[in-house]
């Protein structure tokens, strides 16, 4: 938790700055000086305004100039010229810092008001570690009020409301403190990611830090004005976004294309007549979260990343913990991988960035998808997909990968290629919280997914946090009748690179 700097809630009375030596200290702690201290730009603008109208009265002053009739008109235009300066003068010089390259269109982003039916959307009846939803309301009646409605945990009813007021404009200094202080955040350091807050649609609008991964870059607002324009954010803790479940059985629905958290355009009029561009989100379960996405692929696609992976498929391997050294892979997976690299292949290049578009997170932070095989008997025990640093403290490659922590395996987007006649479920066994298995092999217990060609599940290896959760622990049952086809396509909570 960061100290607070000032006072973040007053009344306006109290905001009143007290002036001292040609500077005043407002609410966030920040000094704004008063034109009298230096030579600002309107100041020097208003100097060569005069300057120039003296010069041009000098040189038309009599005999060119009679005076005589005119004189009046003359004075009056001075007096109009004065008052304009005057004005120029009296304004303050802009607040770089509140001002941020805009990731928002209003044509896509209305203005989404804290209403009980819009908060249905993202509010849960259990608290949702390092995930909060906040309401910006300008108060029309009270000059330069803001009133900040928090729901903290996304939790219903557990809200608390905070009304800003400032004699100088409101500035994202004290609205981050305000959030620091009543959502007990955390600042970003060597082993946490900087929190992040985001309209409704999943789209990043700044981050804790001074943000330079904004897309659009068309039109600057300051942050006080964005987030009033928005009316209801979400902060993660963890910096990405993860979709809120709300309960079992909530369906969201889901534009894809419209919005591409990738940094280069995607060309809508490629895409096929067979590729999905809208998405039905169910949540399955809260704990862990996971969601399923039903027609993501179509049938052309799950055909042809079958028979672009078959001459690649090999026996897969592992990544053995320090307690794992010297094990068989196969005392844990008996399937066949390959990864597949979406260069230079238009199919998967629109796999990648649909599935950006379904997560949010941009492609640069997606692994190649990895193709799996299951023939019958073959499985994988319940296993996590995130790297735990305390279990690798001999595998000095691995924490190097992970930057010991900092950077990990946020969510997992597992595609079924197939059908499967019987069996080859995903198993989740600490479905609801329930306590670690004592035989990871075992598949009668927690929640069951059936393959279903063209299907995709989310599960989230992290919190909205950031913390890793032990609750996505996850495996695949034994194929019992025909062939399991399907994919892992990673996503980290920065960008990860692994070759062409």
């Amino acid at each position: 938790k960061v100290k607070k700097k000032g006072s973040s809630a007053t009344s306006k009375s109290d905001s009143q700055s007290k002036k001292t030596n040609g500077s005043s200290n407002n609410n966030n702690g920040t000094k704004t000086m008063q034109s009298s201290s230096s030579m600002s730009t309107p100041f020097l603008l208003g100097c060569m305004v005069i300057g120039c109208l003296s010069f041009g009265i000098g040189i038309l002053t009599p005999p060119t100039l009679q005076l005589g009739s005119h004189t009046n008109n003359i004075g009056q235009l001075v007096m109009d010229i004065h008052q304009v300066v005057s004005r120029i003068l009296e304004q303050p010089p802009p607040q770089e810092e509140d001002t941020v390259p805009s990731s928002i269109t209003t044509t896509k982003n209305p203005r989404v008001t804290c209403t009980p039916e819009t908060l249905s959307n993202f509010l849960h009846v259990n608290p949702v570690p390092g995930m909060h939803v906040v309401c910006f309301t300008k108060q029309e009646e009270v000059e330069e009020v803001v009133s900040l409605q928090m729901f903290q945990g996304s939790q219903i009813g557990r809200n608390t409301t905070v009304q800003l007021t400032s004699s100088s404009s409101i500035t994202w200094s004290m609205i981050s403190q305000t959030l620091q202080d009543h959502l007990n955040l955390r600042s970003a350091d060597a082993l946490h990611q900087p929190w992040a807050l985001f309209d409704t649609l999943g789209q990043k609008v700044i981050t804790e830090v001074t943000p330079g991964d904004l897309p659009l870059r068309s039109k600057k607002l300051r942050i006080p004005q964005l987030l009033e324009q928005l009316g209801m954010v979400l902060l993660m803790e963890g910096g990405q976004w993860l979709w809120p479940g709300v309960h079992v059985g909530y369906k969201r629905h889901v534009d894809l294309y419209s919005i591409m958290p990738s940094a280069k355009p995607l060309d809508v009029n490629s895409q096929t007549s067979t590729t999905t561009t809208t998405a039905i989100l169910e949540t399955l379960s809260l704990t862990p979260l996971v969601l399923s996405v039903e027609g993501f692929l179509s049938t052309d696609e799950c055909d042809y990343i079958q028979q672009t992976a078959t001459p690649h498929m090999r026996y897969s391997s592992v990544s053995l913990t320090d307690a794992d050294q010297g094990k068989e892979a196969s005392e844990f997976r008996t399937s066949q991988s390959a990864f597949l690299g979406s260069r230079g292949d238009s199919t998967l290049q629109d796999i990648d960035d649909r599935t950006a578009s379904l997560v949010r997170i941009p492609t640069s932070h997606q692994e190649h998808v990895q193709v799996l095989r299951y023939g019958k008997t073959e499985h994988y025990v319940a296993h996590h997909d995130y790297f735990n640093p305390i279990y690798y403290t001999q595998d000095p490659g691995t924490l190097q990968m992970i930057q010991n922590g900092r950077r990990n395996r946020l969510a997992t987007v597992f595609c079924y290629f197939s059908d499967v006649e019987k069996g080859g479920h995903t198993i989740f066994p600490r479905w609801n919280g329930a306590p670690s298995p004592h035989n990871f092999g075992d598949c009668t217990k927690g929640l069951k997914v059936k393959p279903q060609r063209g299907k995709v599940i989310i599960f989230y290896s992290q919190l909205a946090d950031g913390t890793l959760d032990e609750l996505s622990l996850h495996g695949a049952c034994p194929v019992e009748e025909g062939i399991k086809w399907a994919g892992n396509k990673w996503v980290w909570n920065e960008p990860i690179e692994f070759g062409g």
